[in-house]
């Protein structure tokens, strides 16, 4: 066909053309999803490794949006284009998966081994430019594509914005509840690719028969090879991804990743790429929790959060006197794979003291009547967000409620067995004075594992290693590490007087909660000694004039906004510089809330993702309404201008109200269906703000320039771009270093600027 046919074809089959935009959407955001999870396992990633790769990977798309976008109008026949690129996408998503999972063997890095940060950004950099890419360029084209039928076309990317947010609300919330739970990532990959296929030949049916008749066999010829290899080629990458690590199963489910590994006789457990334990490895089994068990003078009730459900609850039970044990843990698969690569855990688990809880351990003990003797939490630093809460003010106060009178509670840290870094001591002492809001007494025992005891009644703990070892003849404990000359040695006076002087007398330092995760960030601190002094010295010089930079920056971008407007050569250029300029900050403010807002709901509900997969799933459907609606009133009326400053007002008080919502859901007791109710209304709203200023904002600037498709890709390409700034800077620096009030005044006072920027322009 030629174009003149092509425009008559689309004329005639709009909803052919709206379901290919919602496939794009739908097909876009499962990409995203798949290639953040395949990311996040090969960096055992954090919030910082998942906003840098969300950044990179949206990046790419304002790329492939502004940049690229532009070469659409040379194009003659964008349906048949828009059919190629889904065929492209066919192949481009499968090998992007295998790309992501060669980098570790090509970089020669092993499994667990702690990635360099500039690896961090250079591999999602190489690895994701061409899918990213395309899926921008694709919204563009879709552009193009829509402007030739004989609609308004100042609603177009309006139009096309829409319906990608149906799509991509269908695909966040497909992905978590069904997809994700019976299929791994493979396997997700070649639907996503089929559906992406099916598309690309209907398509191409309708625009063009005779190259439908060409290409159809061929590109169906390429997808059955690829479902016809992918056994062998997902074989192929998991092998070399481990190395001389031999890969006994990995099993990818709602929470993760779980690969279980075997070097010898030892069997290794990882979720996300990340070490949880290895068995046997009876000395971290000991550790774990006899040092709490041996505290207590008669444990009978313990909860055990996280941690080895073999070597762990095994050690538990051989304090004879303990009658119930209660094991948390999210994952039901772990203990699937456990009982299958170990099996003694049959046995273990059979015990009827032995109590399998699979729940988030911060909402289990918001809720439990239950009380304890002992509460052990075995669960790694805090090197996230999610991690994180375990180690809050708000927390330790939860878990004391679940104790007795005379309870104990435990949480433990690696450290240095002789001399403490200033880095380290700094996380340590966030820790220690964190824990001390909660208990009266507390004692830390040293060592390459620091363990932090806390009890609510003062005299109730000792660091006297004869009591204890008095305890375990009593309790004729079986132990081979945890013994007299042992406790001794970890006990010793010089000991700990050492670890005191580190930990209680330095300087102060802040305290770690759930809206201010301090401690995630001394974690990454931390984390950078690994590789750059320097760094460290520079990150720690940020941190001392924190609250300064903190003006500085948001005063830095104020003056942009300012400086951009006001050089503006005439009227209409300082409007279109005020509505691209909203548009930025529109991108950057309602990913950098949508991230606070999931933070907050992790941090009161907990960590259920069914939930959690509804409150993303509530964004994107509040986004194609906003949109929809938006729509909806231009074409009744042109009062475009006046309804945007009213959104705008919207939302620049938005920040506010989503701080006022989170800390009054954390201070009121609710229904779990009324917590999530409010958080779903709370994120939808931000979404329906955000999806109804995009089609006013192409409408206004339609009014001045009159290429369609060039106006709805800069725009996209910007909203993107404040995306961009908005995922580097809010888990990573914001919201850890200066809290979630910081962060809503911040978003307050830019929107602000911009608000008067556009009252300029009435």
């Amino acid at each position: 066909m030629d174009n003149n046919n092509q425009k008559m074809t689309l004329k005639n089959n709009s909803k052919i053309l709206y379901f290919a935009f919602i496939i794009l959407g739908f097909s876009a955001m499962m990409s995203q999803i798949i290639v953040i999870r395949e990311l996040i396992f090969l960096f055992t990633g954090n919030e910082l490794t998942i906003g840098i790769i969300l950044a990179v990977w949206l990046l790419w798309t304002a790329i492939g949006s502004g940049f690229f976008g532009r070469l659409t109008r040379y194009v003659k026949k964008p349906i048949n284009l828009f059919s190629y690129l889904q065929f492209f996408v066919v192949l481009l998503l499968p090998l992007t998966i295998v790309a992501v999972r060669l980098s570790r063997f090509i970089l020669f890095l092993s499994a667990g081994e702690i990635s360099h940060p500039l690896l961090i950004i250079l591999i999602p950099l190489v690895t994701l430019a061409p899918i990213a890419t395309s899926f921008g360029f694709l919204y563009t084209l879709s552009c193009n594509i829509l402007s030739k039928k004989d609609e308004t076309k100042s609603f177009v990317p309006g139009k096309v914005y829409f319906f990608e947010a149906i799509g991509a609300g269908g695909a966040g919330f497909i992905a978590s509840i069904i997809l994700f739970r019976f299929l791994n990532n493979f396997e997700i990959v070649l639907i996503i690719s089929g559906i992406c296929l099916l598309s690309g030949l209907f398509l191409l049916f309708v625009s063009s028969r005779k190259k439908f008749q060409i290409l159809t066999p061929i590109v169906i010829g390429l997808f059955f090879f690829i479902v016809f290899f992918s056994p062998q080629l997902k074989k192929f990458v998991n092998s070399k991804f481990w190395g001389n690590i031999k890969l006994l199963e990995s099993k990818t489910t709602i929470y993760g990743n779980i690969s279980v590994t075997k070097i010898g006789e030892s069997i290794s457990f990882y979720e996300n790429g990340m070490l949880m334990f290895t068995y046997p490895d009876l000395l971290y089994a000991e550790e774990s929790v006899h040092f709490a068990l041996l505290e207590h003078p008669a444990p009978k009730n313990v909860l055990l959060i996280g941690g080895d459900p073999v070597g762990s609850l095994n050690q538990v039970l051989s304090h004879t006197i303990i009658e119930k044990v209660d094991f948390l843990l999210l994952d039901p698969a772990l203990i699937e794979l456990t009982q299958k690569y170990i099996p003694s855990t049959k046995h273990i688990l059979n015990n009827p003291k032995i109590k399998i809880i699979y729940q988030d351990g911060r909402q289990f003990l918001d809720k439990t009547k239950e009380k304890y003797d002992v509460i052990i939490i075995n669960l790694p630093a805090p090197e996230t967000t999610q991690i994180n809460r375990f180690y809050t003010t708000e927390f330790y106060r939860a878990a004391k409620k679940g104790l007795k009178k005379n309870g104990v509670m435990s949480f433990s840290i690696a450290a240095s067995e002789n001399v403490i870094g200033s880095e380290q001591a700094e996380l340590l002492r966030c820790l220690f004075f964190t824990f001390n809001l909660a208990f009266q007494e507390i004692i830390i025992i040293p060592g390459y594992t620091l363990h932090f005891i806390g009890s609510n009644k003062k005299g109730n703990l000792t660091n006297d290693p004869e009591i204890l070892i008095s305890r375990i003849k009593h309790r004729n404990l079986p132990t081979k590490y945890i013994q007299d000359y042992y406790l001794r040695f970890r006990l010793s006076p010089d000991r700990i007087k050492y670890i005191s002087e580190i930990i209680k007398t330095g300087n102060p330092t802040k305290i770690n909660r759930d809206f201010h995760p301090i401690s995630y960030f001394y974690n990454i601190y931390l984390w950078f000694t690994n590789f750059n002094k320097k760094m460290i010295g520079s990150i720690h010089d940020f941190f001392q004039l924190s609250k300064l930079l903190f003006s500085l920056i948001i005063f830095g971008f104020v003056l942009l906004f300012l400086i951009l407007f006001f050089r503006a050569k005439n009227q209409d250029k300082k409007f279109n510089r005020a509505i691209y300029i909203s548009i930025i900050l529109i991108g950057c403010t309602t990913i950098s809330l949508e991230i606070l807002i999931i933070h907050g709901f992790q941090a009161i509900y907990g960590y259920a993702y069914y939930q959690l997969s509804l409150i993303l799933t509530g964004f994107m459907v509040g986004l194609a309404l906003g949109s929809w609606y938006s729509i909806h009133l231009l074409k009744r009326s042109k009062t475009a201008f006046k309804r945007y400053l009213v959104f705008q007002s919207f939302l620049t008080l938005y920040p506010l109200l989503t701080y006022f919502v989170l800390i009054s859901l954390s201070k009121i007791t609710l229904s779990s269906f009324l917590i999530q109710a409010s958080f779903l209304v709370l994120i939808s709203g931000l979404g329906f703000i955000g999806g109804f200023q995009f089609p006013l904002a192409s409408y206004l600037i339609f009014q001045h320039k009159k290429q369609i498709d060039r106006i709805g890709g800069t725009l996209y390409a910007w909203d993107l771009f404040g995306s961009v700034i908005g995922a580097l800077l809010i888990s990573t620096l914001i919201i850890p270093v200066f809290g979630v009030l910081a962060a809503t005044l911040s978003f307050f006072v830019m929107n602000f600027v911009v608000l008067v920027l556009l009252f300029q322009n009435q």
